[in-house]
């Protein structure tokens, strides 16, 4: 008997501690961890690695990579101390725009974002202007995580990292990474420059990327689509909780808000450096704050990367701080005014193209003009800010029919694309949208004559989307002659260039 109740005494003691046990650790469950982090980023900095001057000539001086080193060096010792992680991040176009880009093919871009020690990058549409083999070797050689879902090879073969999987020491917290690449490319860099390459649906792509993983992942999107489809990208997967995009240039100042999903961008040029303070719980932002940093000369350089910086420089500088002539005007090559109307100096371009070839008329895309011309002494470097690709001036015969078709095009675009042009030897009227060609060199506008146009190899081929050149356009002859080099010649010559000149 005392056996039997010695027993049930010691039954009834196990049971208690099994219910004690069962009680600790689900009757009181632990907080759930709140992981800090910080995603610095740029996009579109288009070989603009030194300060510069933006606009129409302003005392200050912006942007550099030597400075936006300088923040990134900081916050990253600053977290440290806080125990906040770090994120570094590149949405694209890191060339292509200034003449450290032509005169190194991209090259010196790749080795500075290596040294900055950036995550990742997405590839922009501009990687691709010196040519796919380059962009290949630099995925080789780099350390640096290259991504892209949504461009395979004529077979579907992908060719870049889809998403890279971020995670930190000691955290149990899973950042996946993923990018996009904008399908506009295929014509907003030279057409031969993709041949061979598919530019999938961004959006389809990303949810086949996104059934991978889990809500408890914090999902990052670094795109190069553009603001307004990367609101389309939020409204469609709401499983991302933040976008870091480029390719559109926009200035956000706090991040956008798409349901749950954060959407970011800084800007153009390396004006700026994006800083957004993330709290994460179970894979959700519970907490955000966002800032665009204005790389402004109260900022010092760091001293590694203006070093390696004015390695490159020297080998340009000689040869091109040479003064060539003179501009009594300023000449309008900022982006907002050549991609919304036609400028002074879109209008001298043109006119150098028509005189070289003896043309009918001229015509140049806004996208393909990359800086103004101050007042004052002009130097060959801002020629090839100017005009920093090497496209080839082209004569092409069209019906007037046709050349009615282009300029519509043009006029049908909205302001901000590149692919609106500026002419020369033609006047037209714009009523409503609906374009009238009245004159070409001053004779009456026959929609079936034969017109000699003088444009680049870009636009020639389908660049910007004009695909008509090729499809209605005869006695197609690529001169050879870079018209930049052309513009060098016809400044040169003048001397001091004056209102008299862009007439």
């Amino acid at each position: 008997m005392k056996r039997s109740k010695l027993k049930l005494i010691s039954i009834s003691l196990f049971i208690l501690v099994l219910v004690s046990s069962i009680f600790i650790f689900t009757g009181c469950p632990s907080k759930p961890k709140v992981y800090k982090i910080t995603v610095l980023y740029m996009n579109d900095t288009h070989a603009h690695y030194v300060p510069y001057k933006p606009g129409n000539s302003p005392d200050e001086t912006v942007g550099g990579f030597a400075r936006a080193m300088t923040v990134i060096r900081k916050t990253r010792k600053s977290n440290l101390v806080s125990k906040r992680e770090t994120i570094l991040l590149h949405a694209g176009d890191v060339s292509a725009g200034t003449l450290y880009s032509t005169i190194f093919r991209g090259r010196m871009g790749q080795k500075l974002i290596s040294k900055m020690k950036f995550d990742a990058m997405v590839v922009g549409n501009h990687e691709f202007d010196y040519g796919y083999h380059l962009l290949k070797k630099f995925k080789l050689e780099s350390d640096l995580k290259i991504l892209s879902a949504n461009i395979v090879d004529e077979d579907g073969k992908k060719q870049f990292k889809e998403f890279f999987i971020k995670r930190f020491e000691g955290k149990d917290l899973q950042i996946i990474i993923f990018g996009l690449t904008t399908p506009t490319t295929v014509y907003t860099t030279h057409p031969k420059n993709v041949r061979g390459l598919k530019f999938l649906d961004p959006i389809e792509t990303a949810n086949k990327v996104l059934n991978q993983f889990h809500e408890e992942d914090l999902i990052i999107a670094l795109t190069h689509l553009g603001v307004e489809d990367d609101k389309k990208l939020a409204e469609s997967c709401p499983k991302i909780d933040l976008i870091v995009g480029g390719h559109s240039h926009t200035k956000i100042e706090q991040p956008l808000k798409i349901n749950k999903t954060l959407i970011c961008q800084a800007g153009a040029y390396a004006e700026f450096i994006g800083k957004l303070d993330i709290d994460v719980e179970n894979g959700q932002i519970i907490k955000y704050n966002g800032e665009l940093i204005r790389l402004t000369e109260e900022f010092e350089e760091d001293e590694k990367i203006a070093n390696l910086i004015e390695k490159f420089k020297k080998k340009v500088d000689v040869r091109f701080e040479k003064k060539v002539a003179e501009s009594k005007v300023f000449l309008d090559g900022e982006k907002k005014s050549v991609r919304s109307k036609e400028t002074n100096l879109g209008k001298l371009i043109c006119k150098i193209m028509r005189i070289n070839v003896r043309a009918d008329i001229a015509l140049m895309n806004g996208g393909g003009i990359r800086a103004s011309i101050q007042k004052g002494d002009i130097k060959l470097k801002d020629i090839y800010s100017v005009l920093p690709f090497d496209s080839t001036l082209v004569t092409i015969n069209l019906k007037g029919k046709y050349l009615l078709e282009v300029l519509q095009r043009s006029a049908d675009l909205k302001p901000g694309d590149g692919g609106k042009l500026h002419t020369y030897g033609i006047t037209y009227t714009n009523k409503k949208g609906k374009i009238e060609i009245l004159k070409i060199r001053k004779e009456p506008f026959d929609p079936e004559k034969n017109y000699k146009i003088a444009l680049n190899n870009f636009i020639a081929e389908g660049g910007d989307g004009y695909t008509i050149f090729q499809e209605k356009g005869e006695d197609f002859v690529d001169t050879g002659l870079i018209i930049r080099d052309a513009l060098i010649h016809y400044i040169r010559k003048r001397k001091v260039l004056t209102e008299e000149h862009l007439k």
